[in-house]
């Protein structure tokens, strides 16, 4: 394993000469023991201020070099307080610099913690007063009182202690940044930034060692140096130092500890992950199963089936711990004796990464180096896996292949094999990664079986398969491929295998494929074709669905047909789509589910968002559920194509509802045949100005393009929590009217008499404007209004009002109204002297409340 040291992790002593003039000067804080913070939320770090931090005063001689400090102190955990909510740090106050990290206690149970680091370099160089302060701050993450206390978490008095290593200044000054930058089973690699010197010596020695009476030499004349002569499968610590001349070195600095690798393996090798090294693990998080000590895994294996577990790769015999997603066996053997490594996706969460590397492999016996691998991905949130490739001259070299989504439809579906080729790498010694990336989901396991370093087939299949466009009877298709002049594709239904599906031969990277059927799910595979005879295996499925049949414009949605089902509970569960619509991505059913749209009649669950029932106030509407999903996900929702040919300019008109403190935003594409989809439109942007628990549903209408067939995608952006539940109602496409309407109608300042409105004009330069009591507005009685924005005067104080605005497009014509959008005046102030006895005809008593609440 690989450990970067940035900063000096041990300053030892100077050697020649100067080693005897280093000496440690110490203080210790006798006053009372020092109160922890209280801090709710996520746990403190070293940026994090205690308002009952104490100080301590270290004096040294002026002039001196500081090398290094060191500190120990002791915390108390009582009172039903545990260890592992203690939190401390320390800062040298005298130069600004906290340590990197911060320590917390170990161990769910009270008791006496004893914290000690050495090392530390926040006061390090020169001092001309000799004077240090130094402030430890600790922290707490339960236990009341707020603020500062000590009865729960403290740092015990009189255990305070801080050593200060000072001495000459250096005549030669250690390098930094000492690193290490791959490791192989006889050599390591390392680099480090210069304290000033041209010459540098490392040490390597057995853990643990002592450079300054051990270890073996090791002479750089660069910044970047190779040892050899390793033993495989064997720890190091490794030490550097400036040589700035005869008797005149640094300090040593380091260590940076290594493990060699084993030594290499030889291809052709195969991996079946079925010796006795590879264990299976248990429970839901199959937790505590092992790899071969050769192979490496970041994370490691989950130790407990609670939350909290790292997504990580581990062995597996027999089916995954979850249904509906990873292979019933293995693909070696198929049956549940046999063994097969696979990513766990009920521990860890969304866009959590688990790599697993493979052993040193020496592939220079191979003329066509390549590995081939078996692979199962099923599941509902299918993540990702790429493969990637090390050399020890390029480092790492991402994604040679990919695979996101599922593959297989059924957990005892058939595994299929990808080949990789390694041309490239021939001739070298190699190892290879998969790297995984969980999705949202527990239903997103994926396995990989008999891993195989072999010689290439003579045409190796193509790493990728994507569709660029797709319409009504096409697909518009790119592969990626490394081999061959000529490329054969297969289609057919999603159960299919290729072998039973048409195929067509393509001459391009970028075919079309035409003749499919309006409205069918179809999946797609393609191989190359090398020669007469020499064709690779198949890559794929791609999963592509053609376009439906247009619907004639004017076309309207309300949500409300029997194609539609609304979900039910907290996360809408078991909602349905009506035909010919899409939503990317699919429903969610959990807390692990992505940010989606869905459908829903009456209330969402969620306080505080969401409409209270449709804009109709009985039937079904789209909404997006933000009790799933993270901040800024997007989710989109797609009409069925509509033919507009009957229409001369198309009007996009629907309601929406935008009701939440952490609302997203909404915006809409337009697809038509010739320019594919647009840019985004926008609808809004965070919580629609309401104030109250019923905020009304509000209307909106676009001028769409001129087009024989086009369609609309709703793009929702989550906010930054869950009172992000937007929702769309009553969408029509239609002739746009004549005079179109004003949007978005705001109310601004409004003061006992006056009140500022705004709005989105629908084209026209005057406008009617209506206004009077809620519920009591006369449309037939309205204010011209040649400016925008607009103030109404002669205001009644202490009154509600609703109003109304519409544009006025002249010769009589007017669009329709936009309203009412409500405020009230405030009050007229009084003049004192003034009293209130509650006793007026205007003070009603509660009958709910008890005596002394507040009606």
């Amino acid at each position: 394993m690989l450990r970067k040291l940035s900063l000096f992790s041990a300053l030892l002593a100077l050697a020649f000469s100067a080693s005897s003039q280093i000496v440690s000067t110490s203080d210790t804080a006798f006053g009372p023991s020092i109160p922890t913070l209280l801090v709710g939320g996520a746990n403190p770090t070293t940026s994090t201020l205690s308002s009952c931090a104490d100080s301590l005063v270290v004096q040294i001689p002026a002039n001196r070099w500081v090398y290094s400090v060191d500190v120990q102190y002791n915390m108390l955990a009582a009172n039903n307080g545990w260890r592992s909510e203690q939190f401390s740090y320390l800062t040298c106050t005298t130069t600004g610099n906290s340590e990197a990290s911060i320590s917390q206690g170990v161990g769910n149970q009270p008791g006496l913690q004893t914290y000690s680091r050495t090392g530390l370099n926040i006061a390090n160089g020169a001092t001309t007063t000799g004077t240090l302060v130094f402030r430890l701050d600790a922290f707490r993450t339960w236990g009341n009182p707020a603020g500062c206390d000590t009865a729960v978490n403290k740092v015990v008095h009189g255990t305070w202690v801080v050593t200060v290593h000072h001495g000459p200044m250096p005549t030669c000054f250690p390098p930094t940044g000492f690193q290490n930058n791959w490791v192989m089973s006889n050599s390591a690699q390392f680099s480090w930034t210069t304290g000033g010197a041209t010459n540098w010596q490392l040490k390597y020695g057995a853990v643990g060692f002592n450079p300054t009476s051990a270890g073996t030499y090791v002479s750089a004349a660069s910044t970047t140096k190779k040892i050899t002569g390793l033993t495989a499968s064997t720890s190091y610590d490794v030490y550097v130092r400036d040589s700035c001349g005869t008797g005149n070195s640094s300090m040593w600095v380091g260590p940076v500890t290594i493990t060699t690798l084993c030594s290499p393996l030889v291809a052709p090798y195969l991996e079946t992950f079925s010796g006795t090294a590879w264990t299976s693990g248990t429970g839901t998080n199959n937790i505590n199963n092992a790899i071969d000590a050769c192979w490496t895994r970041d994370p490691g294996a989950p130790t407990g089936n609670g939350g909290g577990q790292p997504y990580a790769w581990g062995t597996k015999a027999g089916p995954t711990p979850t249904n509906n997603t990873g292979p019933t066996a293995d693909h070696t053997v198929g049956t549940p004796a046999g063994k097969y490594v696979y990513t766990e996706a009920s521990a860890g969460a969304y866009q959590d990464e688990a790599d697993l590397i493979s052993p040193l492999m020496d592939i220079s016996g191979l003329s066509n180096p390549s590995v081939t691998f078996w692979k199962h991905m099923f599941g509902q949130y299918t993540g990702t896996v790429a493969l990637d490739v090390w050399t020890p001259t390029n480092g790492w070299q991402y994604n040679l292949w990919s695979q996101s989504g599922a593959t297989q439809t059924s957990s005892a579906a058939a595994w299929d094999s990808v080949n990789v080729p390694l041309t490239n790498l021939a001739n070298d010694t190699i190892r290879i990664r998969f790297r995984a990336i969980r999705s949202f989901d527990v239903t997103g396991d994926m396995a990989l079986d008999d891993v195989y370093f072999q010689n290439g087939p003579t045409c190796p299949q193509p790493t990728g398969l994507a569709a660029t466009n797709t319409s009504f009877t096409s697909a518009s298709l790119a592969i990626t491929t490394g081999a061959g002049t000529s490329w054969q594709l297969a289609y057919g239904t999603p159960a299919q295998t290729p072998g039973a599906m048409a195929k067509t031969v393509v001459s391009s990277t970028t075919p079309t494929l035409s003749g499919l059927t309006v409205g069918t799910d179809y999946a797609m595979y393609v191989r190359n074709i090398c020669g007469a005879g020499d064709t690779s295996g198949w890559y794929g499925p791609l999963l592509v669905s053609t376009l439906c049949s247009p619907v004639a414009a004017p076309w309207a949605e309300n949500f409300d047909g029997t194609g539609w089902t609304g979900g039910t509970g907290a996360y809408n569960a078991n909602d349905a789509l009506a035909t010919c619509w899409f939503r990317d991505p699919t429903a969610g059913n959990g807390p692990g589910s992505p940010y989606f749209w869905g459908i829903r009649s009456g209330a969402t669950t969620t306080g505080n968002t969401g409409p209270g029932a449709d804009a109709s106030g009985n039937g079904r509407y789209a909404y997006t559920e933000s009790s799933s999903g993270l901040p800024g996900q997007v989710t989109t929702l797609r009409t069925p194509p509509i033919n507009t040919s009957s229409l001369t300019t198309p009007e996009l008109s629907f309601s929406y509802h935008a009701r939440g403190n952490s609302m997203g935003s909404l915006g809409f594409q337009v697809w038509t045949p010739s320019g594919g989809w647009s840019g985004i439109t926008t609808v809004f942007s965070g919580n629609q100005p309401f104030f109250g628990n019923n905020a009304p549903w509000l209307d909106t209408a676009f001028n769409l393009p001129a087009a024989d067939t086009l369609m609309i995608r709703f793009v929702a952006t989550r906010g930054s929590a869950n009172q992000s539940d937007m929702a769309i109602d009553e969408i029509e496409i239609k002739e746009a009217p004549a005079c179109p309407a004003p949007t978005g109608l705001t109310v601004g300042t409004v003061t006992v008499t006056t009140a500022s409105l705004s709005w989105n004009t629908g084209g026209a330069t005057m406008w009617n404007v209506a206004f009077g009591p809620t519920g009591a507005v006369n449309l037939a009685t309205f204010n011209t209004a040649s400016t925008n924005p607009y103030t109404l005067t002669g205001l009644t104080p202490g009154t509600t009002y609703d109003v109304y605005v519409r544009d006025s497009c002249g010769s009589g014509t007017s669009s329709l109204w936009l309203g009412p959008v409500t405020f009230t005046t405030p009050c007229t102030s009084v003049v004192g002297p003034w009293t209130e006895n509650f006793d007026g005809v205007n003070w009603v008593a509660s009958t709910h409340f008890p005596a002394g609440g507040i009606a």
